[in-house]
């Protein structure tokens, strides 16, 4: 089994999936709770990389006619397939998938949304060829709106008296459409405004439901923004994203995870399961309800991890799916909706502190101020942040994973950049870190640092903490993907401010635990005082951590700043 294992990554076709034997964790016992959502017509939201297209395709192969007769082969292994309800394969399905389309101008955004709405009809015609004639293929295909082709063929379905009723699925709801709004806000204004195409478009699917056409609506995006944007134009529909019953309808659980990796053979190396705290670090942590019992992981990130585990038989060189770097590479636009400063303040808090405080807005207006609350309930829903622990009615955020961590820092590090003019060396920041890795010494990396804190200006200075000073540390340190680079873990001496360790697959001569103080220029005078205080600090965690101490090629070290000037000191 484990030689012949195939991981489903980029695979969202549910028949091909179960057909070409792919691994397949269960997530069918959700379709009952579907059912009794207690609405018929559904929004779920996740992040990119969900299996949000899986999903879609589960739902139509479980409820499409068509598929009646091969149901105990595709569901007869699964939870529905033993608990099978009364309305599977009972309904015609139309299918939209609005992913992929081309919003470089109004012309190509209205012509791309038109040409998907008349595949995904033309799509249901085919399925169902024999209650439908080439004169009711032309009628579709000569209209030129998008609620002019769903409005025609509720039409077809009166005149030719079809009477199994429509389940409307829709994949990617809203990805065009964020598109939009984070590159062109007027024009996505303008597409679900009262005579905007996207709005009347769902007004004809609440006319069929009303009509008696549709029953049903599955729908799934990234966010509710397009929804509520929409308002009364489509007030049917019922979002079930923060529904305690959902929070792991997408992703994968711990235990999900470890069964997976014990699918992979160990091909002379490690026994793959014990890679598992490092997956954790960075795939895990997404939270969905503040009273979810448990944090999920991303399973496209886990797909990504176990195909390239055996693409290099063994540890993968690179964790960051590029597929999930380009979806997350919009941060930069999302960072300039609204107010721009505010936002940027809201990332130094979240490099700073760890964690934000907001209300989690659940129904966004373009009518009234954005604000700051909005732009941390849009960095959630993106999958950018998600739900911390907190006191009941002060919710708070928090970065999920090192994946997103990482992206946000390389932002950080982009900004030092644009908006500090702090010229970037790229073949001096690789000499540094091959410096620290392979020669033991940190001295050019700091030497590199403080290259930066020269170029920063007096007003940068103004409000310059030790802090700021870490976050430009650490961005700096992950234009490399030498070192999993982690700040203030708990030890029983207290907390470490920053450590510099090995990570699989590169191997190093050398990790590092740094002990950081700022001092400003007027205080320069505590300097000698000050590295002693780091000094006992240093030893104190490694007297009070046996894992630190026994770290292969551990040095500890004090880096003590005074304005843009570091003293570097190695302790034992």
């Amino acid at each position: 089994m484990k030689n012949n294992v195939r991981f489903p990554y980029g695979v969202s076709d549910f028949k091909s999936l179960v057909s070409e034997g792919y691994v397949f964790v269960d997530r069918t016992e959700h379709i009952e709770l579907i059912e009794r959502a207690g609405e018929k017509f559904l929004f779920f939201f996740r992040p990119r990389r969900f299996g949000k297209s899986l999903l879609i395709s589960i739902l139509q192969h479980y409820y499409g006619l068509e598929h009646k007769e091969l149901f105990d082969k595709l569901f007869g292994q699964f939870y529905i397939g033993k608990n099978k309800t009364a309305i599977a394969n009972t309904f015609h399905i139309l299918r939209f998938d609005f992913s992929g389309i081309d919003t470089a101008t109004r012309e190509s955004t209205f012509n791309n949304f038109l040409g998907k709405v008349k595949a995904g009809v033309l799509s249901l015609m085919s399925r169902y060829s024999s209650l439908f004639s080439e004169k009711d293929r032309q009628a579709i295909e000569s209209q030129s709106s998008p609620n002019q082709v769903v409005q025609e063929l509720f039409a077809v379905f009166e005149r030719n008296k079809v009477k199994q009723k429509i389940y409307v699925l829709i994949d990617e709801y809203d990805h065009f459409t964020n598109e939009l709004m984070a590159f062109r806000l007027d024009e996505f204004k303008e597409t679900v405004s009262q005579n905007g195409y996207v709005r009347k478009f769902f007004e004809m699917l609440k006319e069929g439901a009303g009509a008696g056409f549709v029953d049903r609506m599955f729908a799934t995006g990234v966010s509710p923004v397009t929804l509520d944007s929409l308002t009364s134009g489509f007030n049917i529909g019922k979002d079930i994203s923060l529904n305690i019953l959902f929070t792991e309808m997408a992703g994968f659980t711990e235990e999900e995870v470890l069964g997976l990796l014990k699918l992979l053979p160990a091909r002379g190396g490690p026994e793959p399961e014990s890679y598992l705290p490092e997956l954790r670090k960075w795939y895990n942590g997404y939270r969905f309800h503040l009273s979810a019992k448990r944090s999920i992981y991303n399973p496209g990130m886990i797909l990504y991890f176990c195909t390239e585990y055996l693409s290099n038989s063994g540890f993968p060189p690179e964790l960051l799916d590029v597929n999930v770097a380009s979806d997350y590479g919009k941060i930069r636009r999302l960072f300039e909706l609204g107010q721009t400063e505010r936002n940027y303040a809201v990332l130094r808090e979240l490099l700073e502190q760890g964690r934000v405080g907001a209300q989690l807005t659940q129904q966004f207006s373009f009518e009234k101020p954005f604000t700051r609350d909005d732009f941390i309930s849009l960095l959630y829903y993106l999958g950018h942040l998600t739900l911390a622990p907190s006191l009941p009615g002060f919710p708070e955020f928090k970065v999920p994973n090192f994946v997103i961590k990482k992206l946000f820092l390389d932002y950080f590090f982009h900004l030092l950049e644009q908006r500090d003019k702090v010229p970037i060396d790229t073949r001096q920041l690789r000499n540094a870190m091959v410096g620290l890795a392979i020669h033991g010494s940190p001295k050019l990396f700091f030497g590199y640092v403080a290259d930066i804190l020269r170029h920063l200006s007096n007003r940068d200075y103004r409000n310059f903490t030790e802090k700021h000073l870490k976050v430009i540390i650490i961005a700096t340190a992950l234009q490399s993907d030498i070192y999993y680079v982690k700040s203030e873990r708990e030890t029983n001496g207290g907390y470490t401010d920053i450590q510099f360790l090995q990570r699989p697959p590169f191997p190093v001569n050398s990790q590092y635990l740094f002990e950081l103080k700022y001092l400003k220029k007027e205080e320069a005078g505590k300097l000698k005082n000050v590295q002693a205080e780091a000094r006992q600090q240093l030893l104190a965690y490694l007297d009070s951590d046996p894992e630190l101490r026994e770290r292969p090629g551990l040095q500890c070290w004090t880096v003590v700043v005074v304005k843009d000037e570091i003293m570097l000191e190695q302790v034992g």
